[in-house]
């Protein structure tokens, strides 16, 4: 009898060891299957949570010690204030209206999603060269939509002190401006105070004015092809005035040309997109994925 009871014990112990182990495997089975929580929610609303890494994915990288903490305390309560409207327009607003609104934001998703797509086909296929030929010819046929509502000026300028060594030299060969010239020009520009070397771009006259205090509307009219030599207490502006164009007169095609351009390629992006529309719309047909029961 007890060596019965010896062998029922050591065999119930076996029992007990092999369940032990089993329900240790289930358990940690059920841990794979069941993944951890990750999420480190910073607010709550209702039934909705806010996260910490959806915070940080908007937080500027810049941002440090108090900034960050204030960024993240804005956050929260703005994300707060907006869950909080939302739910109370939710209980408020009629069905009618929600129903509206619900179609509105449905629509601008797909107005979203199409124009992205139709944006980045396009962007594959456009030729965006567009030729001297027809800028000018768009130029041409469009004239009275290019006038000026700011004065232009094409000129060249330096700024020297008033003991610059050889203003004489400089004067005449800023006047002259030959290739050599600009290159001796451009070999002393260390020692100008300011300067302005590209006279075939067309300024705003105001922008101008800022950077040369000393000029004028009149004396620009009045000195066109003309080099001003210009002084106050402490410098002196030489300028070569080399273009005028006023307020209401036509605008130069070198000026409104990028301006052309873009209105070319914008009628070619118009253009594309109706002939990809067209080609979705026959392909759908082609593959039997539109159909119509009308």
């Amino acid at each position: 009898m007890s060596r019965f009871l010896k062998n029922y014990k050591k065999n119930l112990n076996k029992i007990r060891l092999s369940l032990l182990s089993l329900l240790a495997l289930l358990l940690v089975q059920c841990d794979l299957l069941v993944p951890a929580e990750s999420k480190t929610p910073l607010a709550k609303v209702y039934d909705n949570y806010l996260y910490e890494e959806q915070v940080l994915d908007l937080m500027p990288k810049q941002l440090t010690g108090e900034d960050s903490v204030i960024f993240l305390r804005n956050y929260v309560k703005d994300w707060a204030t907006e869950q909080l409207l939302l739910h109370r327009a939710k209980i408020n607003l009629s069905q009618e209206k929600q129903q509206e609104f619900n179609r509105l934001v449905e629509q601008y998703k797909i107005n979203l999603y199409s124009e992205a797509y139709k944006s980045m086909l396009i962007g594959q296929r456009i030729d965006t060269t567009v030729s001297q030929t027809a800028i000018r010819d768009y130029y041409q046929e469009n004239k009275e939509n290019f006038k000026l509502n700011q004065n232009l000026v094409r000129l060249r300028y330096i700024q020297i002190p008033l003991d610059f060594k050889n203003t004489k030299e400089l004067k005449k060969n800023f006047d002259r401006f030959n290739l050599d010239d600009q290159i001796d020009i451009q070999d002393q520009a260390i020692t100008y105070l300011k300067f302005r070397f590209n006279d075939s771009t067309w300024y705003n006259l105001a922008d101008v004015i800022k950077d040369v205090p000393l000029l004028d509307e009149q004396k620009i009219k009045e000195n066109q092809a003309k080099l001003l030599q210009l002084e106050d207490s402490s410098s002196v502006f030489l300028v070569k005035i080399k273009d005028f164009k006023a307020r209401n007169e036509l605008a130069p095609v070198e000026y409104v040309e990028p301006t052309i351009k873009q209105i070319l390629i914008n009628r070619r992006k118009l253009k594309l997109a109706d002939e990809l529309e067209k080609e979705i719309i026959d392909n759908a047909i082609k593959n039997r994925k539109f159909e119509e029961f009308y």
